[in-house]
């Protein structure tokens, strides 16, 4: 799933810079079709990406910086 997919990118950052200062949320993406011909499978597409993708980021970034769960 999609958190295994975050935990997998912050272990990678941790093994290769050896510390997570700070996150960044800068997800989306983009469909080319306006909001009213979007599928509903396509619109949450992009609420997960947008909105799940930045929850599941900052929480992961605040278990690793020491933020209480």
């Amino acid at each position: 799933g999609k958190q295994e997919e975050v935990e997998e990118l912050f272990k990678y950052g941790l093994e290769s810079l050896g510390r997570v200062d700070i996150v960044v949320n800068n997800a989306g993406m983009n469909r080319d079709v306006s909001v009213d011909k979007m599928t509903g499978e396509e619109w949450e597409e992009v609420i997960d990406v947008k909105l799940r993708g930045s929850l599941l980021c900052r929480e992961e970034g605040g278990k690793i910086m020491g933020e209480k769960e």
